[in-house]
């Protein structure tokens, strides 16, 4: 299963640093990588695939939460 978010953060760097530090959550729900790419016109902008074994491992992730929690104050 695989989860596709695109949104625009303020800063790249502080929000990578908050992804990075979310890994253990990822992994709780079952993820087994990701990929991230950056806009090319505008590097705030991104999107992230979430590679999960299952559709319930990632619909868990997602209501996590801590992910709204986190990404509040990182994007």
């Amino acid at each position: 299963m695989i989860i596709i978010v695109q949104h625009k953060v303020r800063d790249y760097d502080t929000w990578k640093s908050a992804f990075d530090a979310h890994e253990d959550i990822r992994r709780r729900h079952g993820a087994t990588g990701h990929e991230l790419y950056r806009g090319a016109d505008d590097a705030n902008e991104i999107t992230v695939v979430g590679h999960f074994p299952s559709k319930e491992q990632a619909e868990a992730f997602a209501a996590d939460p801590s992910l709204k929690e986190r990404w509040s104050k990182a994007a």
